[in-house]
């Protein structure tokens, strides 16, 4: 059968237990393994008083060997009456075969077989099969992130109070962007940090939370040049070169930034839709300061600046006899005097 909408989502909460075949499949790779594993979990949950193997085949295997299904489902365990979750990884239409002539004995034993697979067509064998068969069930898994419900149901099984509906809008939306092993490794260190605190978490620690992959040195630097502050930025320019730190891995992050201005400037009045397309998203503080920087700078302003960095870039690809590190702070200094003279003029 074939599973889509609510009805696919509902599946990962509470799957059919009887189901002899379940395929995910999907472009999307971290998604389908992120959802296979929630899977497995569930369950196993349901079947907490049996005793469960869980075995793993890949595509390569199977191919190698393709008796290695049938082996595994006749297989029994001498010491206990166990049943089996097989999750057979990677598949593609090319072992397409040796699993539908495996089904007949699949739905006979006291198996389940977990089905991972990349993008699949319409045309695919293996799809076909098993959304016609009343035992099995297939899904495509989007890089869409995690959905409200799941997202709820996380919150509670680690016990994370939040403060505000906007709290939970921004889990949404970084759900949405990140990976979802590092989302969900993120809300563990947000789960440690309310048991420390004992309080609603809010928006503010949230962002906390999930901008720690965010360097503070070089938000600090990003914030110099846009205030202008000339004499700041030099000196942020020598802390991050006296660290170590290369200061040539810092312009992707400048222009980075820049272009979520331009997006920001450029959207007018519906700014909303602006940060809808950014990555990292904004939220709080730091999409009030986004704003108002825009604002601030204006497209123009921020439009040159952009240039600017680009011309850099191709500097740095084309040429490579030059002083990096003096090219790069110069760059950074022009850009930051930019919005320095721009104060010189409102003022006359």
């Amino acid at each position: 059968m074939k599973l889509t909408g609510q009805t696919a989502k509902n599946f990962f909460i509470k799957p059919d237990e009887k189901a002899k075949i379940i395929l995910l499949y999907g472009s999307s790779i971290s998604h389908i393994l992120y959802k296979r594993d929630v899977l497995k979990a569930q369950l196993l949950s349901r079947q907490s008083e049996k005793s469960i193997q869980i075995i793993k085949i890949s595509a390569e295997e199977l191919k190698k060997e393709p008796s290695r299904l049938l082996e595994e489902l006749n297989s029994t365990d001498l010491f206990c009456d166990s049943s089996k979750i097989i999750v057979l990884e990677n598949a593609t239409d090319s072992i397409s075969k040796i699993i539908i002539e495996s089904i007949p004995e699949i739905c006979e034993s006291n198996s389940q077989i977990i089905i991972t697979a990349g993008a699949l067509t319409t045309s695919s064998q293996l799809k076909k099969y098993i959304e016609f068969d009343k035992n099995s069930y297939s899904i495509a898994i989007y890089d869409d992130g995690l959905n409200i419900s799941e997202i709820n149901s996380l919150l509670e099984e680690k016990k994370i109070f939040l403060e505000t509906p906007e709290a939970k809008q921004a889990l949404f939306e970084y759900s949405r962007y990140l990976d979802p092993f590092i989302f969900v490794q993120n809300l563990e260190k947000l789960s440690l940090y309310t048991l420390s605190n004992k309080n609603k978490v809010s928006l503010e620690e949230i962002e906390i939370i999930y901008s720690d992959f965010e360097d503070v040195e070089e938000n600090k630097l990003i914030n110099y040049i846009t205030s202008g502050n000339e004499i700041a930025l030099n000196q942020q320019i020598n802390l991050i070169r006296s660290s170590g730190k290369k200061i040539s891995t810092i312009t992707f992050r400048v222009t980075n930034y820049f272009r979520t201005l331009h997006k920001i400037a450029s959207h007018g009045q519906s700014v909303d839709d602006a940060f809808k397309s950014i990555w990292p998203p904004l939220f709080g503080f730091a999409k009030e300061n986004a704003i108002k920087i825009a604002k601030k700078w204006g497209v123009n302003r921020i439009e040159k600046a952009i240039e600017i960095l680009n011309n850099l870039d191709y500097k740095l690809r084309t040429q490579s006899k030059i002083p990096e590190s003096a090219i790069i702070e110069r760059t950074l200094i022009e850009i930051s005097t930019l919005i320095v003279i721009r104060d010189l003029h409102s003022r006359k």
